[in-house]
């Protein structure tokens, strides 16, 4: 048996910028594939796929990129999402796709919007990594309706939204980092052919909990963590934990993790202790929303899972 496949998908610039970043970091790795697109070349990188969305007419001239501008070019954007699913063969992906992008501009948030509503209609694994920037009042905006739209998929399909997220800081190489120290720690989970106990079956479980469980797990964003297990009781008080996985060469009572956390004991490539988590912490998600809306005062609306969502543009908040 291989390992979990993972597509890396950078979105746009900021999206892009960081893929190269993960995939320097990584090394040589036999189960992740690394692509990025955009509507500019301007942030093509060596070894790496790209795909260029161009416009749709029979032209096919290029588009200048959204910029901060979001929702510009979304005629062309969503088909070309599609088609780059299908050319790429994500469609039938039987790993997880993990897609990178900013929220504060326009163009790579929109990308991976319109991959999400495809890869999640195909029934695809997908959990997505995105930095959060409310520095100024167009940022703030396009971080609201970033956050909204993921939200409002998630619920259109019934599924659980994991996400890990980060702030932006000045220094760029500080969160690359972080993200690059989280994003190691959770493709040791994925390496299953270096696990004992835990295989390809077990992730694709963790990643769609929702369709393979009998308890009711409300569909939305939930937040994806890698704890060390010293420090798993701290996590329980502060958040609702929906599903675990562990590296651990220890007992781990998944009694005490939620409601379908499962024992699955492995032995961990670097000698620690850790565990997979999807907490149920959307209030946190929201604090973002409600942060960013402060900045350019909007009314402040916090979702409930019974709310309806009225989905257009592929569920897009344009």
């Amino acid at each position: 048996m291989s390992s979990l496949r993972t597509t890396v998908i950078g979105c746009g610039g900021a999206g892009s910028n960081i893929t190269a970043y993960l995939k320097d970091g990584m090394g040589e790795t036999d189960f992740i594939d690394y692509l990025t697109i955009d509507t500019s070349d301007a942030n093509k990188k060596d070894g790496i796929p790209f795909c260029h969305i161009k416009s749709a007419g029979s032209a096919g001239k290029n588009l200048s990129g959204a910029g901060g501008i979001r929702g510009e070019n979304l005629k062309d954007i969503l088909p070309g999402c599609e088609k780059f699913v299908d050319d790429k063969g994500l469609h039938t992906h039987d790993g997880v796709v993990v897609l990178i992008f900013s929220t504060s501009g326009g163009s790579g948030n929109v990308i991976a919007a319109g991959l999400l509503h495809t890869l999640i209609k195909y029934d695809v694994a997908v959990y997505c990594i995105y930095v959060h920037d409310n520095s100024n009042a167009e940022f703030a905006k396009n971080c609201v309706k970033a956050t909204e739209t993921l939200f409002k998929i998630s619920q259109e399909y019934n599924v659980v939204l994991p996400v890990n997220y980060f702030v932006n800081t000045i220094d760029k190489n500080i969160v690359n980092k972080s993200i690059l120290d989280e994003f190691k720690m959770i493709m040791k989970f994925h390496d299953t052919d270096n696990l004992t106990e835990i295989d390809n079956q077990d992730m694709k479980f963790f990643y769609q909990s929702i369709k393979y469980t009998a308890n009711p797990i409300p569909s939305g964003v939930v937040a994806i963590a890698v704890t060390d297990i010293k420090h798993v009781e701290n996590t329980i008080e502060k958040h609702e934990v929906l599903v675990a996985r562990s590296i651990t060469n220890s007992d781990f009572d998944p009694i005490k993790v939620g409601q379908i956390a499962q024992n699955k004991n492995g032995t961990s490539n670097c000698g620690t202790e850790v565990a997979l988590l999807l907490l149920n912490n959307f209030d946190k998600q929201y604090g973002l929303v409600k942060s960013a809306r402060a900045i350019y005062d909007k009314p402040i609306k916090k979702f409930s899972i019974d709310e309806d969502v009225e989905v257009s543009n592929g569920g897009i908040v344009i």
